[in-house]
C-alpha cells in the first residue's frame, strides 16, 4: 500500500494524512479443462493476462461439469477478476 498523501489547509495550518485509494474493477471469465476444476483455474488464470492488464486477484464464483454418455466431459469454472485501474 503506497504511504498516506499529505494534505495542509491553510485556513487553519493543520495537518491531515489521507489514504491514497486505489480504484479496481471487478469481470468474470469462464474457464473450461477437460482434467479437473484445478485446471480450469489455472487456464482461465494463464489466460487472463492476454487480454487483462494488473491483475489483482481472482476467485471461483461457481463451478460446474458437462456430462456425456453419463461421465464427466468438461470441468468449468465462472472466476470473477478484480484489476487495479
Amino acid at each position: 500500500m503506497r504511504p498516506p498523501k499529505l494534505v495542509v489547509s491553510r485556513a487553519s495550518f493543520s495537518v491531515k494524512l489521507l489514504p491514497i485509494i486505489s480504484a479496481a474493477k471487478v469481470t468474470g471469465i469462464i474457464s473450461s479443462s477437460e482434467e479437473s476444476f484445478d485446471d480450469a483455474v489455472e487456464n482461465g488464470i494463464k489466460r487472463a493476462p492476454e487480454t487483462l492488464k494488473n491483475l489483482k486477484d481472482a476467485s471461483v464464483q461457481n463451478q460446474q461439469v458437462s456430462v456425456k454418455d453419463g461421465e464427466i466431459g468438461e470441468y468449468c469454472v465462472n472466476l470473477r477478476i478484480t484489476i487495479v485501474l
